[in-house]
């Protein structure tokens, strides 16, 4: 049972060097098993753990230990654990205990972790494997980026006015984006059907017209976006029907040009009151909700955990070209990922900025919406940045959702 869980859950059983084969032959009955899983059979006493525990720990092959002990009728797991722990106890390897059916055996033969079944100290033991090759693998560097001007984006924040519940008037959102280089989608406020018809004109059909405000979260859901207008009559019958629902939460209107074809993803970051700012990336569009396709990572973000976040998306298959489709910008996402980054930590009193969706194409990669929300009250306490850059706090940062 314990061979054939950690087979499953990728764990190798290495066989034993010939050295540690011939000392177990030397006291074992020839009927035990001295390969791998190695069997001493019923009549195992507790002397057998003590002497076989240390050959094994030292065997070049091996990087762990797994001890089981299932009652017999001429041992006692009295005996048995203690001498677990005693054949372990100057063990430099991770080692494991499974007494199975053995109430208490779990305090007899402490610090050594125990557990009831087999099956759960492997799972156990394949989870810890996993865990060091992360802590393992490099940690990056957080980049230099091109095209910011955070003095830009100071002034932008401090001149906002932004609605009771925090959220920044669209256009100051937008203009954040701009002062931090993240690549957007042309957008036009306007003030009246008139000034519709003239953007239009300006962007070229078709375009899309947008209804925003502080409540309306879901635009989509809210019916305050109107897409693919081709003419003049399609714009101004979409201006007035969004201008006729100020009452249900309109403040702003403001039109984009339409972007054919891409992938839909996201891309933001919320505050949390413990861990300071978390970036986001999900598979993105109207099916956020449905998908739950998203990857979460402790601010600030390095060059390889951006390139992880998107690793770790099932939607990441869309963009390296799935089913034949071109191949989109993935290195544009990950440069949004890491802007986004760089913004929260020159505007920490962020408390939710939302990219979504960003459209990503063969050509490029452009946000076609966002929300900002700021905290009124001031900034909340966060971690020191000394501390969150660190080698262990970046490590101990990666959560999947």
């Amino acid at each position: 049972m314990a061979a054939d869980a950690c087979e499953a859950l990728g764990l190798v059983l290495p066989p034993l060097s010939p050295h540690t084969v011939g000392a177990l032959q030397a006291w074992l009955p020839p009927a035990a098993s001295v390969a791998n899983p190695v069997d001493m059979l019923a009549t195992a006493s507790a002397d057998d753990y003590r002497c076989a525990l240390p050959l094994l720990l030292d065997d070049p092959a091996i990087d762990g230990v797994l001890a089981i002990f299932v009652p017999p009728l001429v041992t006692s797991a009295t005996d048995v654990a203690p001498a677990v722990a005693a054949g372990t106890r100057q063990a430099s390897k991770p080692v494991l205990a499974a007494f199975l059916g053995v109430p208490g055996a779990a305090e007899v033969v402490a610090p050594i972790p125990c557990y009831e079944f087999p099956e759960s100290a492997a799972h156990a033991l394949a989870k810890v494997v996993a865990y060091g090759r992360w802590r393992a693998t490099p940690i990056g560097t957080v980049p230099v980026l091109a095209n910011v001007d955070a003095v830009r984006a100071r002034t932008i924040l401090d001149r906002a006015t932004p609605s009771d519940e925090g959220w920044l008037p669209p256009l100051d959102a937008y203009a954040l984006l701009d002062a931090f280089g993240i690549a957007r989608v042309p957008t036009v406020a306007l003030g009246s059907e008139a000034d519709a018809v003239d953007a239009a004109r300006r962007f070229g059909f078709p375009v899309v017209l947008k209804g925003t405000g502080p409540r309306l979260v879901h635009k989509t859901e809210a019916r305050t976006v109107r897409v693919n207008l081709i003419d003049q009559d399609a714009v101004r019958e979409a201006y007035r029907a969004l201008d006729a629902r100020r009452a249900e939460g309109v403040r702003q209107i403001v039109m984009q040009p339409m972007v054919a074809g891409g992938v839909e993803f996201l891309a933001g970051a919320v505050l949390d009151p413990t861990f300071g700012h978390v970036i986001v990336c999900g598979s993105g569009g109207t099916m956020v909700e449905l998908l739950h396709d998203t990857v979460c990572r402790l601010h600030p973000l390095t060059d390889v955990s951006a390139r992880e976040m998107i690793d770790g998306l099932r939607g990441a298959a869309l963009l390296r070209g799935y089913r034949g489709a071109p191949a989109a910008d993935e290195s544009g996402l990950r440069d949004i990922l890491l802007r986004v980054s760089a913004l929260v930590e020159t505007c920490p009193e962020i408390a939710d900025l939302d990219l979504n969706p960003i459209i990503v194409t063969a050509a490029g990669v452009h946000a076609a919406d966002v929300r900002v929300r700021v905290e009124i009250s001031g900034t909340r306490p966060r971690p020191s940045p000394s501390a969150k850059s660190s080698p262990a706090a970046e490590k101990n940062a990666g959560r999947t959702a």
